[in-house]
């Protein structure tokens, strides 16, 4: 299913080539409404995925070891992220 929808998204984006093509193909091809919501499940989806990287950093490197301090581990992601996103 998944391959699916990535060919049928890379055919799309051939045809017309456009930044964001899930949310303006949403709002173009089914409802403005429904590209609304895609743009708004997408922010909160991206949203939720920070902090949940953090955690599961944090629990990874507990693992194997207690002498690194949690707030260290969260710093590091919080400037790793936004060092890759800027970049």
């Amino acid at each position: 299913m998944i391959l699916a929808v990535t060919l049928c998204m890379a055919e799309m984006v051939t045809y017309l080539p456009i930044s964001s093509p899930f949310i303006r193909f949403a709002g173009r091809y089914a409802d403005e409404a429904f590209g609304f919501a895609a743009g708004w499940n997408f922010f909160v989806f991206e949203a939720i995925l920070v902090p949940f990287e953090m955690t599961a950093c944090n629990v990874v490197i507990r693992f194997w070891s207690d002498a690194v301090p949690t707030g260290a581990v969260i710093a590091i992601v919080m400037v790793s992220a936004m060092s890759f996103s800027c970049s």
